[in-house]
């Protein structure tokens, strides 16, 4: 089909537009594509527009949106030709449906030299058109004014939506100045997309809001699951007053729907004060958790070393006095000179070797048992506290 085609361009080069209509039919013939038959096509029936045979293209460019029916060209071309057989407020049947599905349309039917015929028909029946599509953008521009005071009750000055909004705003009032059906187009369709933008980004937002807050709150109950176990309560004023602060605010946030502009702004502004307040809240928390796993850990290594230092006093009162007997009943010198000379020296040196070494082991037990004893601790506590809390929830 590539040569068949080339012979009806050269056949049109030669002035003989007649010659090469049933060559690009031929062409038509051999094409493999949808898109291949339609230019085929659009060649053929442009072809008989230049020949005169008007009703002819007629039918062939109607036979062209059978294949292509996209394709706006061909709709215009129908316009073109009923226009030149001179059936103009007919053809403006074709151009309103395509300035409809396209506004540059609305420019080239006004500067169509091809269309001389019905020019002054078209330019009045095309006045109404424009004279609405103005007043439309007047309308529009107006309705832009109120969409950037819309913004700035949603969103800050320097949120990137709010900025983008000014942007587009100014260009859309800029283009309401220019006196062009296109241009007026434009605004009316820019003021739409402006607003739809806006409601998407405002749900979005409140989405992201609330799931920003539910982490806040999943970050929160962390914070006093952990400050819970601190041994020394009296001195968590300031934790206290921080935790208090954002358990307050995400509480009142996470029972709001956002659907108004000023509860929606002030859960932005709060959201970052209640973030401000938690991140000092886990920073202090990490020295509450080694204050307490350090309280814990001389609990748990005191109650070793006690015992530990219990049993050593008391085989040292017992075994030191045992020895010296033994020896004394079976003749050894040293128990006899022992108990005269040496004996409470000893008992001191055994008492502080007893406990040095209970002091090691006590250390070395609490180390090993540490997060076991921390864990099954915990965990009562947390049992304890859900028994706490079904009975209270029974009781009420």
């Amino acid at each position: 089909y590539q040569a068949r085609t080339l012979q009806g361009y050269v056949a049109l080069e030669r002035g003989d537009a007649a010659k090469a209509v049933p060559i690009w039919q031929e062409a038509e013939a051999m094409s493999n594509t949808p898109l291949q038959q339609a230019y085929l096509i659009f060649l053929q029936a442009r072809g008989l527009e230049i020949t005169g045979k008007y009703q002819a293209a007629l039918a062939m460019y109607k036979n062209l949106l059978n294949t292509s029916p996209r394709w706006l060209d061909g709709l215009y071309r129908q316009g073109v030709c009923l226009v030149k057989m001179g059936f103009a407020d007919q053809a403006m049947g074709f151009f309103e449906d395509l300035i409809q599905r396209d506004p540059h349309m609305f420019n080239r039917v006004l500067f169509d030299p091809e269309l001389e015929r019905g020019h002054l028909q078209l330019l009045t029946a095309m006045h109404g058109p424009f004279a609405t599509a103005e007043a439309k953008a007047d309308e529009e521009k107006q309705a832009l004014e109120e969409i950037d005071e819309e913004v700035a009750k949603w969103f800050p000055k320097d949120h990137a939506f709010a900025e983008e909004a000014g942007n587009r705003i100014g260009l859309l009032q800029a283009q309401g100045d220019v006196r062009n059906f296109v241009a007026f187009n434009r605004v009316v369709q820019g003021r739409m997309d402006l607003s739809r933008d806006l409601m998407g980004k405002i749900d979005d937002e409140s989405k992201a809001l609330r799931e920003y807050f539910e982490s806040l709150m999943g970050r929160l109950r962390e914070v006093r699951g952990e400050a819970s176990w601190f041994p020394f309560p009296r001195l968590l004023v300031d934790f206290n007053k921080d935790f208090n602060f954002c358990a307050k605010s995400l509480n009142w946030a996470m029972g709001q729907h956002f659907q108004l502009p000023e509860k929606f702004r002030k859960a932005q502004e709060i959201s970052d004060k209640i973030e401000e307040k938690l991140v000092a809240l886990e920073t202090r928390l990490k020295t509450l958790k080694v204050v307490r796993d350090a309280t814990l850990f001389i609990l748990i290594m005191g109650k070793t070393f006690f015992w530990l230092e219990i049993l050593g006093l008391v085989a040292s009162l017992l075994l030191l006095p045992l020895g010296v007997y033994l020896g004394q009943q079976t003749g050894q010198e040293w128990a006899s000179g022992l108990v005269e000379r040496q004996k409470w020296e000893l008992q001191k040196g055994m008492i502080i070797i007893l406990s040095v070494s209970a002091l090691a082991i006590s250390v070395l037990r609490s180390v090993l048992v540490f997060d076991k004893k921390r864990t099954k601790l915990f965990e009562k506590m947390e049992a304890q506290e859900q028994e706490r809390a079904r009975q209270k929830a029974a009781a009420s």
